[in-house]
């Protein structure tokens, strides 16, 4: 081999170790003391304090939505802030109610109970009776439906076939003109049943001779039309 060929190689041969040694600490993090940051032996983690986990000092730090997060002390004083607020809703809530019945009670009046004496065709029973034996034996256009009795008089909710079918009880029927007197009264209404109208029509004997308040009564009447109106089950 010719002197110049082995010294390129010689040359090549420590540019290689060079370059190797250049790469191999370019891998190495070094510590500011001039010795790589893996030397050396591993320090222990340090003891936890108080009961604390202890967190190595390169940790990350906690995330922001951690370190907002409350403590058991705030979570309970805002358990007790939302408790404090429930009582004050609660107390509002109570007098509203208070309120609203008295001025139920002014506008609607309170319930009327039945007196103790009562004729036989007022009675719930009697009345009931009377009214769907002359409806059948007088073949009268309306169906009865049902009755309102929880208070006096009694309401009879009848759905009419005709825009006259009232005379065919109280003119033309002899069962309910020998007992009844007097015109009932009536109350008629059109209740929106699911795109088309249904007639009610809501009778209760005239209690002439009623014994107890009047006034009373008649404004307790009025409210309970108005509760079965609004309340009406239209017909299926």
């Amino acid at each position: 081999m010719e002197a110049g060929a082995g010294l390129r190689l010689t040359a090549l041969g420590g540019l290689v170790g060079i370059a190797f040694g250049l790469g191999v600490l370019a891998g190495f993090e070094w510590a500011p003391d001039g010795s790589p940051a893996g030397s050396g032996p591993v320090e222990p983690p340090e003891p936890r304090v108080d009961g604390e986990p202890s967190v190595p000092d390169d940790s990350p730090a906690r995330p922001g939505w951690l370190a907002r997060c409350p403590d058991a002390g705030g979570q309970q004083a805002a358990l007790d802030g939302a408790n404090k607020r429930i009582e004050e809703l609660e107390a509002r809530l109570a007098l509203a109610r208070v309120v609203e019945q008295g001025y139920r009670g002014e506008l609607y009046g309170t319930p009327v109970p039945w007196p103790d004496e009562v004729p036989e065709q007022l009675r719930p029973e009697g009345f009931q009776a009377l009214l769907a034996e002359s409806l059948d034996a007088c073949q009268v256009p309306a169906e009865l439906v049902g009755f309102a009795c929880e208070e006096a008089p009694c309401m009879a909710m009848l759905r009419p076939e005709r825009r006259d079918w009232i005379w065919s009880l109280i003119r033309d029927c002899p069962s309910w003109g020998e007992r009844f007197k007097q015109v009932p009264l009536q109350y008629d209404f059109w209740v929106e049943c699911r795109g088309r109208s249904e007639r009610v029509v809501l009778l209760a004997p005239f209690w002439k001779d009623f014994p107890g308040d009047r006034e009373a009564m008649l404004k307790r009447l009025a409210a309970r039309v108005e509760q079965i109106r609004s309340g009406w089950q239209c017909e299926p």
